[in-house]
């Protein structure tokens, strides 16, 4: 699926999702569909916002109940400043001053596994090569994997002779 596909439905699914969200209480729908980057992969399989509340008439200050197992709730409870500013952040004002943790059972994220692009070894050698130079083993590795993104999606893009 391409980056403008992926940004085409997400735009679908926000326009659809947005006023039951906000029934909900949710300022945008996208706080469920982003919440794992929100607050990371392991907070967000062990917790799940489920509404916003907000003080009458205002979209500020509010209180997300968030949905946890038990064993989790105390570590979630001790890291509330980081969970708030996290989503303050996300939304870029201070939407939420506290949250308000529930017991209840978590749905689990699915992970679609991205598949490997496909490069040939002289497409690597050449993405390697341009690489070579850098010294930081993190960042040299990541820019091979863009490399051999960059490839595989002129591949796939170029029309096919039949």
């Amino acid at each position: 699926m391409s980056l403008k596909t992926m940004k085409n439905l997400r735009s679908v699914l926000n326009k659809l999702t947005n006023p039951i969200s906000q029934q909900q209480g949710f300022v945008r729908a996208s706080i469920l569909l982003d919440w794992h980057l929100i607050v990371g992969e392991r907070f967000a399989n062990f917790c799940q916002p489920e509404k916003i509340s907000f003080p009458l008439e205002r979209r500020t200050g509010g209180r997300l109940t968030l949905k946890t197992s038990s064993a989790f709730a105390v570590e979630i409870s001790h890291l509330e400043t980081i969970v708030v500013e996290r989503i303050n952040r996300y939304f870029g004002y201070k939407a939420v001053d506290k949250l308000l943790i529930k017991n209840g059972r978590i749905t689990p994220r699915t992970i679609k596994k991205q598949p490997q692009p496909q490069v040939s070894p002289d497409q690597l050698s050449s993405i390697e090569k341009m690489v070579e130079g850098i010294e930081n083993s993190a960042l040299r590795d990541a820019l091979i994997e863009l490399g051999k993104g960059v490839y595989d999606q002129q591949r796939q893009t170029k029309p096919s002779s039949a």
